[in-house]
């Protein structure tokens, strides 16, 4: 069942930059892993302002390739946090944690509404009134 919308999923995306943008203070991340954090949270926001759905600044990215992206991100922050990050105990739940909480936004994100959304915006522009 897809509930989230296009929309909520431009929501949740700047959400989650501000996540990852606090997150080194919040959950006291050490400084070089820190720097990932960071890292993730300005590539997430570029993909977000990239993007083609209503939240989307610049628009050149369709929002099902957002999607294959977001899926190649969480399920590689998983392996991550189950390899490289095995035996640091901060890191390896707060990975873990946010490649679980990218992949659960996949996998409930409605990448069809897309396409009903800018069909809706043209059809409403094309009406003229007399």
């Amino acid at each position: 069942m897809k509930i989230i919308t296009s929309s909520m999923h431009g929501m949740l995306d700047y959400l989650m930059v501000l996540f990852l943008w606090a997150s080194p203070t919040m959950f006291v991340i050490p400084e070089d892993v820190a720097g990932y954090v960071y890292a993730l949270g300005f590539v997430h926001l570029l993909l977000t302002a990239t993007t083609n759905y209503t939240s989307g600044i610049f628009r050149f990215i369709s929002f099902k390739v957002h999607g294959y992206i977001e899926l190649a991100i969480g399920a590689g922050l998983v392996i991550l946090s189950l390899t490289y990050f095995k035996y640091d105990e901060r890191d390896k739940p707060f990975f873990l944690g946010l490649g679980i909480a990218i992949l659960i936004i996949f996998i409930f994100s409605d990448y069809s509404d897309e396409k009903r959304l800018f069909k809706a915006a043209r059809l409403r522009g094309s009406k003229t009134t007399a």
